[in-house]
């Protein structure tokens, strides 16, 4: 698939932390001796969850907070934990909400504490397994019970502390119940063996676990460590470069054993990227014409494969994502979740129990609605499509708090970055002119009036030249006008009321940029005309012998469906004064929401 001109713009790109390492580190800090210091720690629904329920379990956690990461001291239990036998019984309760990592963990910590715990999540969390947990956990001696069905959430840790052993484990489903056994492991009495069975699926987060485990283990008493960036947040607006043709600068990047996603990056270079390393940033320059994909086996990758589906589809030929089965235990079931997301959009994929195969997609995206299923991930992987096609809407784009709090204002930011033009369309007297001029000041834009052009090109008014040569020959005209407009990037262009009448100018006004449609009501619109008499005057097709009113009605009606038709935004009327400051700025803030963060 042929890419777009590589723009000269360099984006710079700060990744947040990685909220499954952050976990990993505030169990192993909680279970220490000593005091730790975990510097760089993100914010999110994940972590937060994870904070709040030690901090139920009687874990010291003083926070200071940064803009976009904190930083947290941690007094560790480990010298606590037998004497809090002795302590009168009671019940603490937790609740985990829809985080998986964070549910898993607190589970296997808490029956070190010899303490009556009750702990549940959402109803997502619920569904999803953990039988093959508890059933580990008991076999180190923990003492479990399910509360009201076996195998799920909740449940109730009773005051038993597990010694340790040599178990089995199934890892086919996730690895998350691996990570858990390997964080306590250290802390049990007895020597303990896992032997873990179904070994595939994620296992570069049991590598990571293992790798963090020994590492916190070397430093000894009071340790201060940094999180590192996180290459599954990184990923999409990584993503959205490449299909950008934009070269991304990963700041903070830093070469880790520990990144679960680190193959991520090495599959950018089978498509034709050029990586680049250097201290702590990541230079990544995306190809002129990006390669096949072909098969790429993911099971390493649970948390990119979304990423790479959504490059796959603008990627020329067949991509196969393979062994993903592991999709289907997430927050949700991620592998259907992107199967009928895709199919709704037109897209040609095909779905197995453990792999999806995607074919390069040419055309145009319809404008659709993808459901986000209260997953951030596919929140976030589909804003990668609709950063290419702005038609797309997002439902409930909030979702990406879970894990990356800050992402909408990353997307917005780059996006911007990216310098592409906005085309208004809409009715004569729709105040395309007023918006276009307030928002090409609010995002330092250039602006055009296609209009004000052709009457600068051709010396005289609309109103006089379709007197003179007609409205075909203006039409003509306006076509050549199009044809010839080479706008800088960074620019508003707003178009006369009639340029959607030929196919053809929307062709060209799609080549310009992203096509905003200006809606108001015909009351409106009637109402503005009726004030500006002058104004009337200088509209061709309501200057004519028919009055205003029915001349009104007449475009109004022939034109909304093409304006519809043709936009791929549609900016709904607001109940505002038009042309007040207050107007303009809610309909500026209508079109960020529609272009960067979120759906109707």
């Amino acid at each position: 698939m042929k890419s777009p001109s590589m723009t000269s713009k360099v984006f710079s790109y700060k990744a947040s932390s990685s909220k499954s390492i952050s976990n990993r580190a505030l169990i192993l800090a909680s279970l220490s001796r000593g005091t730790s210091k975990l510097n760089n720690v993100p914010y999110g629904d994940d972590v937060d969850l994870m904070i709040h329920n030690l901090r139920l379990l009687d874990v010291h956690i003083k926070e200071t907070r940064g803009r976009n990461a904190r930083t947290l001291i941690i007094t560790g239990m480990n010298n606590k934990i037998d004497q809090r036998a002795a302590l009168p019984l009671k019940t603490i309760k937790l609740h985990t909400g829809n985080a998986g990592t964070t549910t898993r963990f607190i589970l296997a910590f808490s029956t070190l504490l010899n303490k009556k715990i009750t702990l549940n999540g959402s109803d997502r969390m619920q569904q999803r397994p953990i039988k093959d947990l508890v059933d580990a956990l008991r076999s180190l001696g923990a003492n479990i019970t399910y509360n009201t069905k076996v195998g799920h959430l909740p449940v109730t840790v009773h005051p038993q502390v597990p010694m340790g052993g040599s178990i089995a484990i199934d890892a086919s489903k996730t690895s998350q119940f691996v990570s858990s056994l390997l964080l306590i492991v250290p802390f049990l009495e007895r020597k303990t063996t896992l032997r873990i069975q179904g070994l595939g699926p994620s296992q570069s987060y049991i590598e990571s676990t293992r790798a963090l485990v020994h590492e916190w283990g070397k430093k000894g008493k009071n340790k201060i460590y940094s999180i590192p960036s996180d290459i599954a947040s990184a990923s999409y607006i990584i993503a959205i470069a490449i299909l950008s043709c934009t070269k991304i600068v990963f700041e903070n990047y830093t070469r880790s054993p520990l990144h679960p996603e680190r193959k991520f990056l090495e599959t950018l270079e089978k498509i034709g990227c050029k990586l680049k390393v250097q201290r702590d940033t990541l230079e990544i320059t995306p190809p002129m014409s990006r390669k096949s994909l072909g098969t790429i086996d993911a099971s390493t990758m649970p948390d990119t494969a979304l990423t790479l589906a959504m490059i796959a589809v603008l990627t020329p030929g067949k991509t196969t994502l393979k062994n993903i089965q592991h999709l289907k235990y997430k927050e949700c079931d991620r592998l259907r979740a992107l199967h009928k997301e895709l199919t709704k959009l037109g897209i040609r994929v095909k779905k197995t129990s453990d792999s999806l195969t995607i074919w390069g997609h040419t055309k145009p995206l319809p404008k659709k609605s993808i459901q986000t299923y209260s997953d951030h991930r596919i929140a976030l992987a589909f804003s990668i499509l609709k950063s290419q096609y702005p038609q797309i809407a997002i439902k409930n784009p909030e979702v990406v708090q879970k894990s990356y709090p800050n992402y909408w204002r990353n997307y917005r930011e780059f996006t911007l970055s990216l310098n592409k033009n906005i085309v208004l369309i809409g009715m004569p007297g729709a105040g395309k002119t007023s918006f276009g001029k307030a928002l090409a000041k609010y995002w330092k834009y250039d602006f055009v009036d296609l209009d004000e052009l052709f009457e600068s090109r051709t010396h005289t008014t609309i109103t006089s030249y379709t007197e003179t040569h007609g409205w075909e020959a203006f039409r003509k005209k306006e076509t050549e006008l199009l044809k010839n407009l080479k706008p800088t990037r960074r620019t508003i262009l707003a178009t006369g009321g009639g340029v959607i009448l030929k196919k053809e100018n929307i062709s060209l006004l799609k080549n310009l940029g992203t096509i905003v449609y200006l809606k108001t009501t015909y009351e409106n619109l009637l109402s503005h005309l009726n004030k500006e008499t002058k104004t009337v005057t200088q509209r061709p097709h309501l200057s004519d012998r028919q009055s205003i009113e029915r001349a009104l009605k007449r475009l109004y009606r022939e034109r909304t469906p093409l304006y519809d038709s043709a936009s791929q935004i549609t900016i709904m009327p607001i109940n505002e004064t038009r042309n007040s400051k207050k107007d303009l700025t809610r309909k500026i803030q209508s079109l960020e929401q529609e272009l960067f963060y979120t759906a109707p």
